[in-house]
């Protein structure tokens, strides 16, 4: 990355990524950071503009500092393991049959192989919820199990049979 001095302005770094776009920061005396991002006819694709914490957040998720993604290795196994197990999150409409039932009693209607995990209501996530626990229409359900039973399992959270 090139460091440039802009006298009473701030600093200016640049690279060009390895898709051949150049990459501009700008870093203001008073803070404020500036983004451009120039396509190879070096005309400006995206300009955009940071505060400093917003800067920061950005800056800690590209570092990584959570841990956020996962080695190769443990890609591929999660690759495996993706292509005989599903996770998905669905929608339990007005009309469903499991609409106002326990998780008890909606599991009689979950299909062998799937398995309720989590419910988000009103932006809030209950992970593995007790088996008194109502579910809602409007609720979203998140499932793991095998492709085909949740395809036969979202059929129920759609329509009343």
């Amino acid at each position: 990355m090139k460091e440039q001095n802009l006298p009473g302005i701030g600093k200016k770094y640049s690279l060009i990524s390895s898709e051949g776009l150049e990459i501009y920061l700008i870093l203001h005396l008073n803070g404020k950071r500036e983004f451009y991002i120039l396509e190879n006819d070096r005309k400006v694709n995206y300009n955009f503009s940071l505060t400093p914490n917003e800067a920061m957040d950005v800056a800690m998720k590209m570092m990584d500092v959570n841990k956020d993604t996962v080695v190769q290795e443990d890609f591929e196994r999660f690759r495996l393991i993706r292509k005989q197990m599903m996770v998905d999150w669905l929608k339990v409409n007005s009309g469903s049959i499991i609409a106002g039932l326990t998780i008890e009693k909606a599991e009689h209607h979950v299909p062998d192989g799937v398995s309720i995990v989590g419910v988000s209501r009103n932006n809030d996530i209950t992970p593995k919820p007790q088996q008194d626990f109502v579910i809602e229409k409007e609720d979203i359900l998140l499932v793991i199990g095998e492709y085909d039973p949740i395809e036969a399992f979202e059929d129920a959270c759609k329509v009343r049979q």
